[in-house]
């Protein structure tokens, strides 16, 4: 099972974003997606969201075509995103935070919950366990009455994927999660995007810092103007002279 880009390219105007871009993200993996600024990294997530429709190709999860799925219904089907900048309710604490990701999927209407029905209730205890699940998981237990305004940059971002993964998703896409933490809390954040990988989720990872993705992935898909220049492991692309001139260059390959 997997997430299919099929040649897609993507056209606003006269830019082209992407060009025939085809990879895919299998359950159980983490593939990770690098390429300079403005590569189409963030446009290919999109895509795959549903926020952004593809101008030709394909898009299919789990062997289902999802050109003309809405956004919702795909992230209500098993499709789960983190942001560059955590989008985290700020006075909320992290218990919170992690709860809205669980009730989520309970699937109770408002008369349901405004009767606290037998049935609501039962997903309500399902979703309160399910978010001690995931505090416990990510290592945020101690910290679940903590405002999410008052913790550290590292701890949002745990918190961002743990509340995308208590929706209980297939698929997660994570927008550069170690961006501006230290080297433990990278360490704590590959052991954590391992682990939903080795819970079988699938995930795919856009991040800058390569020393990570050599740490955590299982394949790598490069992106430079909207075009795919290589896939393979961490180890291939490193060893590319090709990466290393347009990409790894840059960034360090040994960051």
């Amino acid at each position: 099972m997997s997430i299919e880009v099929q040649g897609v390219s993507v056209r606003f105007g006269g830019l082209h974003a992407l060009t025939d871009v085809t990879m895919s993200v299998p359950e159980g993996q983490v593939t990770a997606l690098i390429g300079p600024n403005g590569a189409g990294k963030s446009t290919l997530v999109n895509c795959i969201t549903g926020h952004v429709q593809p101008t030709t190709g394909r898009i299919t999860v789990d062997g289902t075509a999802e050109e003309r799925v809405p956004a919702h219904r795909r992230a209500a089907g098993g499709i789960a995103r983190t942001f560059q900048t955590p989008r985290v309710e700020l006075d909320r604490t992290l218990g919170g935070n992690v709860l809205v990701g669980a009730w989520s999927t309970t699937g109770s209407g408002l008369l349901a919950t405004l009767l606290r029905t037998p049935a609501m209730r039962r997903r309500e205890v399902q979703a309160r366990e399910r978010t001690e699940q995931v505090l416990r998981q990510f290592g945020l237990e101690d910290a679940r009455h903590r405002r999410a305004a008052d913790v550290p940059v590292w701890m949002l971002r745990l918190l961002e994927v743990g509340r995308a993964v208590a929706m209980g998703p297939r698929y997660v896409l994570l927008d550069e999660p170690a961006a501006g933490v230290d080297d433990a809390a990278q360490e704590l954040l590959a052991r954590t995007v391992r682990s939903l990988a080795d819970d079988g989720i699938g995930v795919l990872l856009i991040e800058h810092h390569f020393g990570f993705v050599r740490e955590v992935s299982d394949s790598v898909t490069v992106l430079a103007q909207g075009r795919l220049l290589m896939q393979g492991s961490a180890a291939e692309v490193a060893a590319d002279q090709t990466i290393i001139d347009t990409y790894l260059g840059k960034v360090g390959a040994h960051d």
